[in-house]
């Protein structure tokens, strides 16, 4: 009996100086804020101060009950469960709805962007488009409302979210009940659409906006041999390619990056699968290097954006430069234990969002070519 506790004692004696020589690495390990990590928590200066005439806040209350105004609904939204949804909605494009006669509306419409011939498909199912607006009326005023408002995007550093899925489906409704009237009504409403939208690309400060709007232009580069020249050489306009402001996606990496160091304790602490392994509960309790992991992101972003700024996105560095998740052996799982042991998701890959917004450009870009070919005797 005294030799079995005093090899249970050895034990818990071991495990305990193991785990005090793991925090005390860790300790060690910490780091001072960089100067990368300083230059990536900047804050953008805001140049639209009424809320009301913000388009940005209209979207945050676009959902909102059909009593409500979705501007004062935005200006009182808070942060809510259904954001991360949200956010994924507005990550990937995809429109998401909650199911019925609109859900079936929006899995059509979506399915319409991915044919040869969107626009064909609108006009040909024009009786279904129309019965689908008017039981959305209530998205289809505010979008429309939305498109005469300007645009200043409010959500930097924040994990508030617009409902993504909800306004890409009224804003293909928007242009699918143009062209169900006639093609000059559908290009005129593609117009509209295009320059707010473009708007919206080169005013996003966060990620979901940012990519709310590639999604938006890129339903709308609807450019088809059939339409008359008339139609061409107005859409021609539109479809240049877009601009630094507009191709940058600094300041949506930025704010992902802050609100990340925002909301790592919680993410430490909230085990969102009931799946942590008990090692991994054991190192969320301990002195984890939380600012020796930022920093080496700041760097990789840093060194991401200065490529991108000099235009070499065939030459962006690689998030495993900086930061090894997941990690390569134990030597990385001792340097980045978050990510290793605890479980928290790593941060976005530059590249990732900006190959996103580089093939928007690429769809103008090959817009104006066959529209230049067209206009070419």
């Amino acid at each position: 009996v005294v030799m079995v506790l005093a090899l249970v004692g050895l034990t818990l004696v071991l495990i305990g100086g193991a785990v005090g020589v793991v925090a005390l690495t860790w300790l060690v390990l910490e780091e001072h804020p960089s100067a990368a990590y300083r230059t990536m928590t900047s804050v953008p200066q805001r140049t639209l101060q009424d809320s009301s005439k913000n388009g940005y806040v209209l979207l945050l209350g676009f959902g909102a009950a059909a009593s409500q105004d979705p501007v004062q609904a935005g200006m009182d939204r808070r942060v809510e469960g259904a954001d991360r949804a949200y956010a994924h909605a507005c990550l990937t494009g995809e429109g998401v709805s909650s199911g019925g006669d609109q859900g079936a509306s929006a899995e059509l419409a979506g399915k319409w962007m991915k044919t040869a011939d969107p626009a064909a498909q609108m006009r040909a199912e024009a009786t279904g488009v129309k019965g689908w607006a008017s039981r959305a009326e209530v998205s289809m005023g505010r979008y429309r409302q939305w498109l005469t408002k300007p645009f200043e995007d409010w959500g930097y550093g924040q994990s508030i979210t617009p409902n993504c899925g909800l306004i890409l489906h009224a804003h293909r409704l928007y242009i699918a009940e143009g062209f169900a009237q006639d093609i000059e009504a559908g290009v005129t409403r593609l117009e509209t659409d295009l320059t707010a939208w473009r708007t919206v690309l080169g005013q996003a400060k966060t990620l979901p906006v940012k990519m709310l709007a590639s999604a938006a232009m890129n339903d709308d580069i609807l450019l088809r041999p059939e339409l008359d020249d008339r139609f061409v050489s107005r859409l021609a306009k539109l479809a240049r390619p877009l601009e630094q402001a507009e191709q940058s996606v600094r300041w949506p990496m930025q704010s992902q990056f802050v609100l990340a160091t925002k909301t790592l304790d919680e993410a430490v602490s909230e085990d969102r699968s009931d799946a942590r392994p008990f090692y991994g509960s054991v190192a969320a309790a301990l002195p984890l290097p939380k600012q020796r992991r930022f920093n080496a992101y700041a760097q990789y972003y840093e060194a991401a954006g200065k490529a991108a700024a000099e235009g070499r996105y065939t030459d962006l560095p690689k998030q495993s430069q900086f930061v090894h998740a997941p990690p390569y052996g134990l030597g990385d799982i001792v340097m980045n234990p978050i990510e290793s042991l605890v479980g928290v998701d790593p941060l976005p890959t530059w590249e990732t969002y900006a190959g996103r917004v580089l093939e928007t450009d690429a769809r103008l870009r090959l817009a104006s070519l066959q529209a230049w070919l067209r206009r070419t005797p």
